[in-house]
């Protein structure tokens, strides 16, 4: 018994030691040194995307820039050289191309909600939300980690986890180094598999 409440005692000290260490790795030390200072990041980025509906890998490139709580905005640039301009701004997606613009509630977007939320989260080095919201996992170390998200697994009736209310099973994952985000790969069923791969983040830490 005593050496039973030995080990609990270690381990509650250990504990402390670690969340007190700005240096121990743990997803909230990483979470505060990846947030921007100023709640801005801008990076020119490439995009893969593939899904069993493409018969070969879609990429694209340009910008993207966040603006805390919940602005986004990303330029596409295909490889015919087509741009479409992305902006999400009070909740509500406006896409400009030159098939015409257009306009419609985030929730009719449910990974691009997915990934706003997930940003608005990192903005403020929340990882309350992220772990209870999403199940946050931190992986590697500071030369390699991974933060992933999941909007929940299928329960025993088949149900999967919803997204901005649809049903819908998606994950998420950060993979970066140190204090840098260097890339956001999202993947569900409905959209498949997409890599943004950031080349140059210019803001923030």
């Amino acid at each position: 018994m005593k050496r039973s409440r030995w080990a609990l005692a270690a381990v509650a000290a250990w504990t402390l030691a670690a969340a007190a260490d700005p240096a121990a790795f743990t997803l909230q030390h990483v979470l505060e040194r990846i947030r921007p200072a100023d709640g801005h990041f801008a990076s020119a980025y490439r995009q893969t995307r593939a899904s069993t509906l493409l018969t070969n890998p879609v990429t694209t490139h340009g910008r993207i820039a966040f603006t805390a709580p919940d602005r986004l905005r990303k330029v596409e640039i295909a490889a015919d050289g087509s741009r479409r301009v992305v902006t999400i701004d009070n909740n509500t997606v406006t896409v400009r191309s030159n098939d015409g613009n257009d306009a419609f509630p985030l929730a009719r977007a449910p990974m691009l909600a997915f990934m706003v939320r997930t940003l608005t989260s990192l903005a403020a080095a929340d990882g309350r939300t992220l772990r209870d919201r999403y199940d946050a996992r931190l992986e590697g170390d500071w030369a390699h980690w991974q933060i992933k998200l999941d909007t929940g697994s299928p329960d025993s009736s088949g149900k999967p986890g919803t997204i901005a209310g649809q049903a819908t099973h998606a994950s998420l994952d950060l993979a970066g180094h140190a204090g840098r985000v260097d890339a956001i790969e999202l993947d569900s069923a409905a959209t498949g598999r997409i890599r943004i791969r950031l080349l140059d983040r210019d803001a923030g830490k």
